[in-house]
């Protein structure tokens, strides 16, 4: 589509039609995170675009809506950009070559949570006997209980895909790398002084970003975690439905809990932890993005 050749209408209702289409890829990989279930879509095979800046949704009529989309970078189909995320190349400091609205790189965590899916479904699950090893990752399990945080997650993860050295797991890991570059490349560009917190859910990926983390190291020491353990609900059949919602809940009270010390908040531990929590605007922040 060549916007300048597009009345303003048209955009508007082709912005609209592309929000729509990424939303219900996500419901479609909601029951894939949690529920266990199966995605339905690939994302290497969605040739939408990825949604649009948030100043083109908030527009107040089809000709801002079409002044905004001018002015921003141009929306890439999210095949392209899952493609650029999967290079079968180490993690470098360079930046993947596309931008993307807080929308759109949501919805690109939730095309590599099919990818982890994926990994930890049909990725050969080696079995660690090593004592040594198996002590480390009953150590990362230890470590995990005590801070339930991104960044702790994120750094216990790294070790544990390197303990395991299973190269599907790897590949998987170096993607959610590369989306965490692009992240925070958009942020150093839109947010130079590094104040950024989110409006909503779906404009604030990392909780679902250190997620998929958890997920991979969860799945790396799955041997090691005990059967009283908040984290054993990830062995959950999805053909068992009281399990299935409590995989649910306990998903959304870690997201909860996660999104929380994001906030620089101690991270609460009741049950009380729910998916309102995530609904939750921050109200000191500029315009998202």
């Amino acid at each position: 589509m060549r916007i300048s050749f597009c009345d303003g209408r048209t955009v508007q209702l082709i912005t609209l039609l592309g929000r729509l289409a990424n939303t219900i890829f996500g419901q479609d990989v909601a029951g894939c995170i949690f529920q266990n279930n199966a995605p339905l879509f690939s994302p290497f095979d969605l040739n939408i675009s990825l949604p649009s800046y948030e100043a083109c949704w908030r527009a107040k009529s089809a000709s801002e809506c079409l002044r905004h989309l001018k002015r921003c970078p141009t929306s890439v189909p999210v095949s392209m950009a899952m493609k650029q995320l999967w290079l079968q190349t180490p993690v470098t400091d360079a930046s993947p070559g596309f931008e993307a609205s807080a929308n759109g790189m949501f919805t690109l965590v939730n095309g590599l949570h099919c990818l982890v899916w994926n990994a930890t479904i049909y990725g050969l699950n080696q079995q660690l006997n090593d004592v040594t090893v198996r002590h480390e990752l009953r150590s990362l399990m230890e470590r995990l209980h005590e801070d339930l945080s991104g960044p702790n997650i994120d750094l216990l993860t790294e070790r544990a895909v390197a303990i395991c050295d299973n190269g599907v797991l790897i590949s998987a890991h170096q993607s959610l790398g590369r989306w965490q570059q692009a992240w925070d490349s958009k942020l150093l560009k839109e947010r130079p002084d590094g104040h950024y917190k989110s409006h909503g859910f779906s404009s604030d990926p990392l909780p679902l970003w250190w997620i998929a983390k958890l997920f991979l190291l969860l799945h790396v020491c799955a041997a090691e975690i005990p059967d009283d353990s908040e984290f054993a609900i990830l062995k959950a059949s999805s053909d068992d439905p009281r399990r299935s919602m409590r995989r649910q809940a306990r998903i959304f009270g870690w997201m909860s809990r996660i999104r929380q010390a994001q906030r620089s908040e101690r991270p609460k531990k009741t049950p009380n932890d729910s998916i309102v929590d995530l609904m939750q605007p921050n109200m000191d922040c500029g315009e998202p993005i």
